[in-house]
């Protein structure tokens, strides 16, 4: 399930979790706002315009506010020596889509899940100490092998000058 929004005289297609910066709004941090124009919405089958779009409203949570990355605005005349440089940062709002029509998103499940990822991630795994001898044996072994000048040789091989 998709939405065609706009805001800010812009349109962004938006999924349900979607985040986004759009223009400034005036709104808190970790409000609930819904946003006005929605032009479309496409459930699996159905894809619905306009008046009966714009009923079902797209509910988004702010997340913060920030300004871009510097623009630079360079003017010149040729051959009159002009030359004007300005810069120019715009002001945004960091948006997250919580709710399309009648979907909504349990936040509370996704922190969850986000959790259990992170717990699973930080649990070490143990190797039984036999593989751990192994290991180490034949990595001194390969080792032995790639560099023929080290002073450790295997039986067999001997130093010729």
């Amino acid at each position: 399930m998709y939405a065609v929004i706009e805001t800010g005289g812009k349109q962004y297609k938006v999924g349900l979790g979607d985040r986004l910066k759009v223009e400034k709004l005036a709104a808190k941090e970790g409000d609930s706002i819904d946003i006005g124009r929605v032009l479309m919405i496409a459930e699996a089958d159905q894809i619905t315009f306009g008046k009966n779009a714009s009923d079902k409203p797209v509910k988004a949570q702010v997340l913060g506010h920030g300004r871009r990355k510097k623009m630079k605005v360079f003017k010149k005349k040729r051959r009159k020596g002009y030359r004007r440089t300005q810069g120019h940062r715009q002001d945004y709002t960091e948006l997250r889509i919580i709710g399309i029509g009648s979907e909504i998103l349990d936040t509370q499940e996704t922190v969850l899940n986000v959790e259990e990822t992170v717990v699973a991630a930080n649990e070490e795994v143990e190797l039984p100490e036999s593989n751990q001898q192994d290991d180490l044996e034949n990595k001194e072994n390969t080792d032995a092998v790639d560099n023929p000048n080290s002073d450790t040789q295997q039986e067999g091989d001997e130093k010729t000058e």
